[in-house]
């Protein structure tokens, strides 16, 4: 957007030509014109900002996310390269690991608001020139540009570098030994006998299971006042959590549908 406005932003010493040179100025420079000079309104440039430190935000939540699933406790996810024992320095089209891409994203996330905060405080200047905001920006926009490229660069090579190991997962969700799928077994005992008493007797079965270290599915099966209700079979369904994931497939279609179709929120 051009900005052209003179000493006190009128275009006084121009005259009556000031609009049409301003409309020249704006045609040479394929620039659009504003509907006034802007030299100390923001507006425009902290829309830039925040919508940047979103993006870098959103990178950050990814990163972050990523970089908990790789751990070695969790090892949901994992460098191929690695796997195979090659150099992991190899495993992306631009040498950064996925682990260390992970680290990048996270780190960019958390560094962003600062800088975005700092353009917004650039807001509050003096009449129709300030003496110092603009000078701040000057300085913070070409870092919080990097920063969020940065975030950018490490999620395309996320994207490219890590595989998923489902199994793994699996393997994670049963290390609960049922008490995750206990949701679903308070749903569909209130059914039978109601709400209160379903949570009631999950609730002790649950606190039965950590304390025997068993699982809920086998101290729920011993339970009478379950068995009476749910058989075996069905139970065994219920403990299923292939069998509980709601909308979430359709939660995923819809957000890549979006995404195809030009949706600007997820």
């Amino acid at each position: 957007m051009l900005q052209f406005g003179g000493t006190a932003g009128t275009l006084a010493a121009l005259g009556d030509q000031g609009l049409n040179v301003t409309e020249r100025l704006a045609a040479l420079l394929d620039l659009p014109a504003p509907e006034a000079p802007w030299h100390s309104q923001r507006d425009r440039l902290t829309e830039i900002a925040c919508a940047l430190g979103t993006l870098a935000g959103t990178c950050g939540k990814v990163g972050r996310d990523l970089a908990l699933l790789m751990q070695s406790e969790i090892a949901e996810v994992y460098d191929p390269a690695d796997a195979a024992g090659r150099a992991s320095e190899t495993a992306t089209p631009k040498g950064l690991t996925p682990a260390a891409a992970a680290d990048m994203a996270a780190t960019a996330g958390g560094i962003a608001p600062a800088l975005v905060a700092t353009i917004l405080s650039g807001m509050m200047q003096e009449h129709e020139r300030s003496a110092s905001a603009g000078q701040t920006e000057w300085a913070t926009f070409p870092a919080l540009l990097l920063v969020t490229s940065g975030a950018l660069r490490a999620v395309a090579d996320l994207a490219q570098g890590i595989e998923v190991d489902a199994d793994r997962m699996r393997a994670n969700v049963d290390l609960s030994h049922g008490l995750i799928m206990a949701e679903a077994i308070v749903f569909a005992l209130a059914g039978k006998i109601g709400p209160q008493e379903a949570r009631k007797i999950v609730e002790a079965a649950t606190r039965k299971a950590i304390a025997e270290k068993r699982s809920l599915q086998n101290v729920l099966g011993d339970d009478a006042r379950v068995s009476a209700h749910l058989s075996g079979p069905t139970l065994g369904r219920l403990f299923d959590p292939m069998s509980y994931q709601g909308a979430a497939q359709t939660f995923i279609d819809r957000l890549i549908g979006s995404l195809k179709s030009g949706g600007k929120r997820l």
